[in-house]
């Protein structure tokens, strides 16, 4: 995360507890892709001990401002939308809506042990 060309540690937002220990974070990159007047999320989370307490909401919050600051004309994100966390009801509360679902699907051809690594 970190060793890419454009990690800009101003788009780090640190949340820590009384104790010092750290308790939440949102890690942004500064552009998606092509996009380039669009801030992005990378990463968005809260121990799972201070939730509930609109910390996450305090994050993204700050980190759209940040975005703001460097002249970002959007800001995005992407989220498990089935996600117990309920993180889509976080994002829509700060204003976000979706505009991509995409569906991914799976299916188990065989169950049982990888014989290629029983060894």
């Amino acid at each position: 995360m970190l060793d890419v060309d454009d990690f800009d540690p101003d788009l780090v937002v640190v949340a820590v507890a009384s104790d010092g220990s750290m308790v939440g974070a949102s890690v942004c990159r500064p552009s998606h892709g092509a996009h380039l007047d669009m801030g992005w999320v990378t990463i968005l989370g809260v121990a799972s001990a201070h939730r509930k307490r609109r910390l996450g909401q305090s994050l993204l919050r700050r980190s759209l401002e940040l975005f703001y600051e460097k002249g970002k004309k959007h800001a995005g994100l992407g989220v498990d939308a089935e996600s117990l966390t309920n993180a889509t009801r976080l994002y829509e509360r700060c204003g976000m809506r979706k505009i991509r679902v995409s569906l991914q699907m799976e299916r188990l051809i065989r169950d049982g042990y990888e014989l290629a690594n029983i060894g």
